[in-house]
């Protein structure tokens, strides 16, 4: 595998969430999550998510996922 691969998963006004990489051998992806304001974008969680990453396809979802994590 050749450079880096990602995928934008879910997109909105508020939010963006990035698929950075996928992991076969644990079944689990590297996910980035964003705050978008302005053009800009704060990292708001960047980790592993063990789930399955289409269950953040929603902002309730992503919002709810955020809360557990604080």
């Amino acid at each position: 595998m050749t450079g880096r691969t990602y995928e934008v998963l879910y997109q909105d006004k508020e939010y963006e969430v990035v698929v950075d990489y996928a992991s076969f051998a644990t079944n689990s992806d590297y996910v980035s999550v964003y705050k978008r304001w302005l053009g800009f974008r704060k990292t708001l969680y960047r980790g592993y998510y063990g789930s399955e990453t289409d269950s953040l396809r929603s902002r309730k979802a992503i919002e709810s996922f955020l809360k557990k994590q604080n």
